[in-house]
């Protein structure tokens, strides 16, 4: 893995947000395919059913835009790549135990950073800033952040 892409910016590619552009602008800096866990995919598609929820988006957009996202799939735009479950949560508590005391570390925060640590990617694509903190503090490249 290369980048890490949050789900801050998936989101932001499936749908219509202020952030669309920029997270557009990031896939086409850092290219094609775009890698991602079973955590980045569970995020993304609950995200977009959560904004359904709350009357966001319609259930016909949280329909296509998933079929946009599995479309992509096909075409190889996203790779699904497993991660080593064990090695991440020891790395998330290592984190945690560093960090979590001095700054926001949400559990999913923790486990995204641990995958990015874990696969040695350099690069940390995410809106959040709070993640991006983090990130940064684990020694990653925070790009995009708010």
């Amino acid at each position: 893995m290369r980048v890490y892409f949050d789900s801050s910016c998936l989101i932001a590619l499936y749908l219509p947000e202020p952030l669309s552009a920029a997270a557009r602008g990031v896939v086409e800096q850092y290219g094609q395919p775009l890698l991602l866990n079973e955590l980045q995919e569970l995020e993304f598609k609950n995200s977009l059913r959560q904004k359904v929820s709350r009357g966001e988006i319609t259930e016909s957009e949280l329909a296509r835009s998933v079929r946009v996202f599995e479309d992509d799939c096909v075409r190889r735009k996203i790779q699904r790549k497993p991660v080593a479950w064990a090695e991440v949560y020891r790395e998330a508590e290592h984190l945690s135990g560093r960090f979590a005391t001095r700054q926001v570390c949400r559990s999913f925060d923790l486990l995204h950073v641990a995958i990015a640590v874990v696969s040695e990617v350099k690069r940390f694509v995410t809106f959040d800033a709070d993640q991006a903190k983090l990130a940064r503090a684990a020694g990653l490249k925070p790009v995009g952040s708010a």
